[in-house]
């Protein structure tokens, strides 16, 4: 039988589910029609369980998994960490189900975006924005708006992709310099869009720790740290930022600090191409330029982590690929390029042999669960999708990754080492994945040669935050 105390455990946590299921019943009712959370919960996670094969079946012509199961709103919330809440996204043009042969975006323009602010502790906050045919193009090309705005000429740092004078790459439309907007302009709008009305007074009043954020379409890359809550601060300054993308059961939440585990690392930098393939070519003549700062930022984290890095010819996919089977913490300070029509085959890592594709990195099998960091150019971008994108960060996490940080943009060389020595530093002496990257933005930004975003915005971690 229960022990009395057992017993009242046991009753408490029933009641705490009822009550949590009647509050969300409750607000859903009184709020407006076109958004239902309980639907577009399930209706993610179904999505991204379809994205998810893509790797395994090129692109359409594949049925979703039989007997996929998705998670029950009660159980995402009671589930959720302490002092963190979530952002989640859902359009009017997201599909009510799957046709196997037809592309999952629809050309119909979103009539309205539904914006939820979840945690376990506190009711569903909930708002819906109506957007007219404008609104509804500015919201759909925000991310690219942002990476435009953001552009900045300093020749001295260097790029981490293949051309510097492509200053936007994998975006929906090519930038038009000539009209873009001040970044503070399109930054603001991009708040408002993102969170919405109650949804940033909500944040504020809530002293989180973290904000997950679970996206729609390519809300992925926006560089929501850079996000302005009032005329002095950015997100950067309250919270770290976690791009999920779809709900994870609790097991799947890193609940053991770096320091504390006995790592085996990969670290490779500034790799030198001598062989090339179909997509890289040999030579200097390649597009892709030395990058003396990422060669110091591998050693350093090396040194950190205290292996022996892969540093210039050395970095071959053999040698990458076998290393990254049995490691913990995968770290690559090289280029990288995003491909949106076949971000699959076409995106990349930049090895001295070529390219490491999306496609090689998914059929890995990292049964240790690693942390990995991309310090490259664009590894958060690819193919857009109702409930996400496809491109290298996907890829490392349908290989077993718990963790990805990726980048936005094309990062500068000098400026990135900085950073990321700085949140190498932080990440080796136990802080958590995401708070580490946000202490080290907010060191980068108080820089005074460092404090425009294009410097430490660009930066995301991707997957389960590291608790």
């Amino acid at each position: 039988m229960l022990g009395r105390h057992q017993l009242l455990i046991k009753v408490s946590k029933h009641l705490f589910v009822l009550l949590l299921a009647n509050t969300i019943s409750a607000l859903q009712l009184s709020y407006a029609a076109n958004c239902n959370l309980r639907a577009a919960v399930e209706k993610h996670q179904r999505l991204d369980n379809f994205l998810e094969q893509k790797f395994d079946h090129y692109w359409y012509g594949t049925k979703p998994t039989s007997g996929f199961r998705a998670q029950r709103l009660e159980a995402i919330v009671s589930n959720l960490p302490a002092e963190t809440g979530v952002l989640f996204y859902a359009m009017s043009t997201e599909p009510d189900f799957i046709f196997p042969n037809s592309p999952i975006l629809e050309a119909t323009p979103p009539q309205f975006l539904c914006v939820w602010l979840l945690d376990r502790g506190r009711p569903v906050t909930e708002v819906e924005v109506t957007l007219d045919q404008d609104g509804a193009l500015a919201l759909l090309n925000l991310a690219d708006d942002i990476r435009s705005s953001l552009t900045l000429d300093d020749p001295q740092n260097g790029w981490r992709g293949p051309d510097a004078s492509k200053r936007v790459l994998a975006t929906m439309r090519p930038p038009n310099h000539a009209s873009a907007r001040p970044p503070s302009a399109v930054l603001e709008e991009a708040t408002q869009f993102l969170l919405p009305g109650g949804i940033l007074q909500e944040i504020l009043s809530r002293d989180y720790r973290r904000l997950i954020v679970v996206p729609s379409r390519n809300f992925g890359s926006i560089p929501y740290a850079a996000l302005p809550v009032d005329r002095e601060r950015q997100l950067v300054d309250l919270l770290s930022i976690v791009v999920m993308p779809t709900f994870l059961p609790s097991a799947s939440y890193r609940t053991e600090p770096s320091a504390t585990r006995s790592m085996v690392s990969l670290v490779v930098g500034d790799p030198q191409v001598v062989r090339g393939d179909k997509l890289v070519r040999r030579g200097p003549d390649n597009g892709f330029v030395r990058l003396d700062g990422a060669r110091e930022e591998a050693k350093r984290v090396a040194e950190l982590f205290g292996v022996r890095p892969l540093l210039g010819v050395e970095a071959t996919q053999s040698a990458v690929v076998s290393a990254a089977q049995n490691s913990d913490f995968i770290y690559f300070a090289t280029h990288g390029v995003a491909n949106d029509t076949d971000p699959n085959d076409r995106s990349y890592l930049l090895l001295s042999d070529g390219a490491l594709t999306a496609r090689k990195i998914a059929k890995l099998k990292l049964s240790r669960r690693p942390v990995v960091v991309m310090s490259a150019c664009q590894t958060a971008l690819g193919k857009t999708f109702e409930s996400g994108v496809i491109g290298l960060a996907k890829a490392w996490k349908y290989a077993g990754a718990s963790t990805v940080v990726m980048t936005t943009w094309n990062v500068y060389d000098t400026a990135t080492r900085d950073l990321m020595i700085e949140f190498m530093t932080l990440l080796k002496n136990g802080m958590p994945v995401d708070i580490a990257l946000q202490r080290a933005m907010q060191v980068t930004k108080g820089k005074s040669k460092y404090s425009h975003p294009i410097y430490w915005a660009g930066f995301l971690v991707y997957g389960s935050p590291n608790m």
